[in-house]
């Protein structure tokens, strides 16, 4: 039950600001946000979720109690690396009404982001991926659903220096993590 915590806090935690909510938040401040793609935002978290989770699944009996901390340490690493260094893209002036474009986009922004390398790294470090994948798909889920709902007043907010400061948070976390297990 704990990895279904972590990783919900988690997701919550690295996805705020991320790539997907804000073109959400961008899409919704301009009333070009169907139904249809709130909906395929959300199956896109959940398929991400359940993707790393199924990675971890596949890992996680190979590695010893020390190496899973360690890939959890580095998978951290590289969740406040891509908060500290990668922000969120402009919303296109005049977005595709292609539904398949939007799910890809969708879910390469979402495979590639913090919030999924903390549910694999919670996963990993647990060994428990069904209850991390659980926790990751409900807090993705919950930050795609907040980014709609918020639309202009989450749009306009200068996240950039929140994603900084979590970003920096999950570096020293996953450098507290590595240096656990290192001789």
């Amino acid at each position: 039950m704990s990895a279904a915590l972590l990783a919900f806090l988690g997701a919550l935690l690295a996805g705020t600001g991320a790539r997907d909510q804000m073109l959400l938040a961008g899409l919704a401040a301009r009333r070009m946000l169907p139904l249809v793609l709130v909906i395929l935002a959300v199956l896109s978290s959940v398929l991400a979720a359940f993707a790393m989770a199924k990675a971890a699944e596949a890992l996680s009996p190979l590695l010893s109690p020390n190496a899973r901390i360690l890939f959890a340490g580095m998978a951290a690493v590289i969740a406040g690396l891509e908060c500290l260094f990668i922000g969120p893209v402009e919303v296109p002036r005049e977005p595709t009404r292609s539904l398949f474009a939007h799910l890809f986009v969708l879910l390469a922004h979402q495979l590639t982001d913090g919030a999924r390398f903390l549910i694999f790294a919670i996963a990993v470090a647990k060994a428990a991926p069904a209850a991390a994948a659980l926790g990751g798909a409900a807090g993705g889920a919950a930050i795609v659903l907040i980014g709609t709902m918020a639309g202009g007043a989450l749009h306009g907010r200068p996240l950039r220096q929140v994603r900084r400061a979590i970003g920096l948070v999950l570096l020293l976390v996953g450098g507290w993590l590595v240096l656990q297990v290192l001789p």
